[in-house]
């Protein structure tokens, strides 16, 4: 679809070779579906930071799980530093009576 047809925003852009270059877009549902997908595929730049904050929410939503007896983080190359992030926050988190084992 065409942008400029979709959206009454300029917004600029980047092309292949580095130049920007503007484009007009509409408030739709396409233009921001488009803009969702776009950071999703094209302009997400994760970060150690990043990394580490996702991997500690998704070990927290995790822990809180009815019935859970047992949990193991592990990690891979750059994941090993999430998962060390993630069991040690998790960890300084829970409170000493919970069955968290650091």
């Amino acid at each position: 679809f065409d942008e400029a047809v979709v959206d009454n925003d300029t917004v600029s852009s980047s092309t292949s070779n580095g130049t920007l270059s503007s484009s007009v877009r509409k408030n739709g549902i396409i233009s921001r579906v488009y803009r969702v997908l776009k950071s999703f595929f094209w302009d997400f730049q994760p970060s150690p930071l990043s990394l580490k904050e996702d991997a500690y929410a998704v070990a927290e939503y995790v822990s809180k799980t009815p019935n859970l007896t047992h949990f193991i983080i592990h990690g891979e190359s750059i994941g090993g530093m999430a998962a060390s992030f993630a069991s040690r926050q998790l960890c300084q988190s829970s409170p000493s009576s919970s069955n968290t084992l650091c």
